[in-house]
């Protein structure tokens, strides 16, 4: 494969990642099936090229959402499918069986997110396998407020907010099966 090519084609599955993840975070049902394959194309990146080349394009997937999404989604994007997808390619290069690339790309996914929880401990100060209903409350009013500001209407708000609380009581029961 030439070199313009392999440049075009890195691009084009790093663009797709990118769009994948935010679509995932922007779009409220369909984003959770968008959140699933975000990290196939830089699998795919990882089986085609050089490890060197899945790298730099998790980084620069990581600038694109930070573009959109800020510094936050950056790194949920980096250590949470960033990572994942960087070692399943590494994996699928170097194991037969698919056994032992599924294997050890769970405990590559356990220990990105356990190191994108500590991350997240260490940005808001609130462990979220601790969460309660006081320290769930202000957040959701205080995120309630900016899309207030932003013109949604006391309907489409109070709606939100119910969900935004049943998702994040939800958070410490589904952790194990992320």
């Amino acid at each position: 494969m030439d070199r313009t090519r392999a440049m075009v084609e890195s691009s084009l599955l790093v663009a797709l990642s990118a769009v994948l993840f935010l679509a995932g975070h922007f779009l409220p049902i369909v984003g959770m099936a968008f959140s699933l394959v975000c990290p196939a194309p830089l699998v795919v990146l990882g089986l085609r090229h050089s490890l060197g080349r899945a790298v730099l394009g998790v980084a620069v997937a990581t600038v694109i959402t930070a573009a959109f999404t800020g510094a936050v989604g950056a790194l949920f994007f980096c250590f949470g499918f960033g990572f994942l997808g960087i070692a399943l390619g590494a994996l699928g290069r170097r194991y037969d069986k698919a056994v032992d690339i599924v294997l050890y790309g769970i405990l590559v996914s356990i220990g990105s997110k356990l190191l994108l929880m500590l991350i997240a401990v260490k940005l808001t100060g609130i462990n979220p396998f601790g969460l309660e209903e006081a320290e769930i409350m202000p957040m959701i009013e205080r995120i309630a407020s900016i899309y207030s500001g932003l013109g949604m209407s006391e309907e489409a708000l109070s709606l939100a907010k119910e969900q935004m609380r049943a998702t994040l009581s939800l958070i410490p029961v589904i952790f194990p099966a992320l």
